[in-house]
């Protein structure tokens, strides 16, 4: 990893007020290719993790899924 990147990455603060995606969002922007989740021969990067996630969250919004939990 980039040294620059990862200086970068080790700044970056949770903001509760932000929440976890927001955070999330912040490090795929400045590392989208390193790994993210790693579970066994399985190797995601911050943007397949970010593509992944947000296939499940509009799949769960056409469903019916509001934003804050609630179904419509």
């Amino acid at each position: 990893m980039d040294r620059d990147i990862a200086a970068r990455l080790q700044a970056l603060e949770y903001d509760p007020q932000q929440g976890l995606w927001a955070s999330f969002g912040r490090v795929a922007a400045l590392a989208p290719d390193q790994p993210a989740v790693i579970c066994d021969d399985l190797c995601l990067t911050y943007a397949q993790a970010a593509r992944a996630a947000e296939n499940i969250a509009s799949h769960l919004i056409g469903r019916g899924l509001q934003p804050g939990g609630g179904w419509r």
